[in-house]
């Protein structure tokens, strides 16, 4: 077979998208996992049916994990229902009632709703009594519980994984400082949104016009910071003379590293295992293969969390990479690229290319989320990547100049004003442009 993991993560998907549409309990699908098992084992000499069954295990298997993962955590459901466990964060919500994350007894995640003037700090054992303001359906993984009444129980222990997420949370937020301390609140806002994925201070103007010329996906982070991380650290490791086969220690060290500080999101995740993936391939000399580990990312997400496979973040990722994979090879052998011997003129053509390959993957479920098409989109990329690019560069130099001469981040906090600016100029052209996008009043079928 010569694409196993990609033949693997489509039954997979296949599975969780059966559970997603049909919704039986959970232990059918265990059941069928099993009798495909035995089958499987009774028929090993025979190639063809082994193949085909062991293919509906696997998609079993995908069905009973995602439905899985929908259980109940709690079986008495009610006005007067229990919960104890540990608090992991409070927060003040935007009604002024305080809002807790709590790590219960029997391993769920709650957020619950208490009121504003209790004293509440992190590691706290706690007891609520209340009811359930909306249970997760399907794609929702938290708990909303309207608490009536607190009891305090003392110090608790906080999960190990999640004192490290909260390490990594309040390093995050000393880099935002960084950029808020050299940066006007716009140009600070822009670059903690394309370098740490936080875009709670970008202008909504700004989200929505982005969103119309087809250019957001450079406020999301992605493969596009991960490239950005892994040029920038090759290139100090080549300066300091690091061993060339050595390399990819650091190298795939700091690409963990970033994808931790930014949060772990979905297209992150899919970037930096694609490039680790590519590291292994490497150092074993071996020829990597992009859909292989376009796969195997994939297959990793959906173990982690066979939901996100109905995350937007995650279809727009994977679609706009298989895309540019399939589609961008053709159009290059149409077009002659290599032939052409100008430089620039074959690198404004290869990267158009790059862009109508992955409008082309994404198209589909742009229309179906929200009901647009933006035609611009392909023009627009070609001029506002490449200065994304630079100022997401000009960003974490500011941050490294911050650790290693303080005093020289003027010198990059003009050009990331200026690059800030100048991209929302653009962007605010391309939105307005006549017959930029056309939008359908359509519903789609995943809220």
């Amino acid at each position: 077979m010569k694409y196993p993991l990609l033949v693997l993560s489509v039954l997979l998907s296949t599975g969780i998208v059966l559970a997603y549409n049909l919704e039986p309990v959970f232990f059918v699908y265990y059941f069928c996992s099993g009798v495909s098992l035995l089958i499987c084992l009774l028929v090993l000499n025979k190639e063809k049916i082994f193949k085909i069954f062991l293919c509906f295990l696997i998609i079993f298997l995908g069905a009973a994990h995602f439905s899985n993962s929908l259980r109940k955590p709690f079986t008495r459901l009610g006005p007067d229902t229990i919960i104890e466990g540990v608090v992991l964060e409070p927060f003040l919500s935007k009604e002024e009632s305080k809002n807790i994350l709590i790590y219960t007894s029997n391993l769920a995640l709650i957020w619950a709703q208490i009121k504003p003037k209790m004293k509440i700090s992190s590691g706290e054992k706690i007891v609520l009594q209340g009811v359930f303001k909306n249970y997760p359906k399907k794609g929702k993984t938290q708990l909303y519980f309207q608490a009536d009444t607190v009891r305090l129980l003392g110090k608790g222990k906080i999960p190990l994984l999640w004192q490290i997420k909260r390490k990594f949370y309040l390093m995050r937020e000393s880099y935002a400082q960084i950029f808020q301390n050299n940066l006007s609140g716009f140009s600070s806002a822009v670059a903690e949104a394309m370098v740490l994925g936080n875009k709670r201070a970008l202008p909504p103007g700004l989200l929505e016009a982005m969103k119309t010329c087809g250019t957001v996906h450079i406020l999301v982070v992605s493969g596009f910071n991960v490239g950005i991380v892994a040029a920038v650290a090759v290139f100090l490791l080549k300066i300091i003379s690091f061993p060339r086969k050595l390399r990819i220690i650091p190298l795939g060290l700091t690409l963990i590293f970033y994808c931790l500080i930014t949060g772990a999101t979905v297209p992150v995740v899919r970037a930096t295992i694609m490039a680790l993936f590519f590291l292994v391939a490497y150092l074993f000399a071996r020829q990597p293969d992009i859909l292989q580990s376009l796969a195997f990312a994939l297959l990793i997400v959906l173990i982690f969390d066979p939901q996100a496979f109905f995350d937007l973040g995650l279809q727009l990722s994977f679609a706009s990479v298989l895309a540019i994979v399939l589609i961008y090879p053709r159009l290059e052998k149409l077009s002659r690229l290599p032939e052409i011997k100008s430089r620039i003129l074959s690198n404004l053509i290869s990267g158009g290319f790059v862009s109508l390959s992955a409008w082309l993957g994404t198209v589909v479920l742009t229309f179906y989320y929200f009901g647009t098409i933006s035609f611009i989109a392909v023009i627009a990329n070609i001029l506002i990547v490449p200065l994304a690019a630079f100022l997401t560069l000009c960003a974490f130099a500011l941050l490294l100049s911050n650790y290693i001469c303080p005093n020289s981040g003027f010198i990059f906090s003009g050009t990331i004003k200026l690059s800030s600016m100048i991209l929302a100029r653009l962007s605010y052209f391309f939105a307005k442009f006549p017959e930029a996008y056309f939008q359908f009043h359509h519903k789609n079928f995943i809220n």
